[in-house]
């Protein structure tokens, strides 16, 4: 029998699985949204433990643009973060990279260590 064709069960699932293999693989943002997707977005961004949906399937990127500076010297990656830096200086001047960008993505270590400092134990 053929129940499950005709209710659109096995092609729905079908999208699912080619949507899933199209973000693990890195092409994500080239598929077309359609109105699941959208409500999983929204849902992503009111509601706090689905918040995964809107950074996966949403636009907006999952870092801040000092974090990803900060990930990209972390792991050693300049090229990348030079690549990152050519994408914002063509909106903003490279001064307002240095104060935007820049600074704030190395003062993220000392403020890791600052907050390792305050954290004391509650045995």
């Amino acid at each position: 029998m053929d129940y499950g064709r005709s209710t659109g069960a096995f092609r729905r699932r079908g999208r699912g699985r080619r949507r899933f293999l199209d973000i693990a693989l890195g092409a994500g943002r080239a598929a077309p949204i359609d109105a699941a997707d959208h409500c999983l977005v929204v849902l992503g961004r009111h509601v706090e433990h689905l918040q995964f949906l809107e950074v996966l399937l949403g636009d907006r990127p999952a870092l801040a643009p000092e974090e990803s500076f900060h990930q990209r010297m972390l792991a050693d990656d300049p090229d990348e973060a030079a690549h990152q830096a050519e994408a914002f200086l063509k909106h903003k001047p490279l001064s307002v990279y240095y104060d935007e960008v820049a600074i704030k993505g190395l003062a993220l270590p000392q403020l890791d260590v600052i907050g390792a400092h305050s954290i004391t134990p509650t045995e």
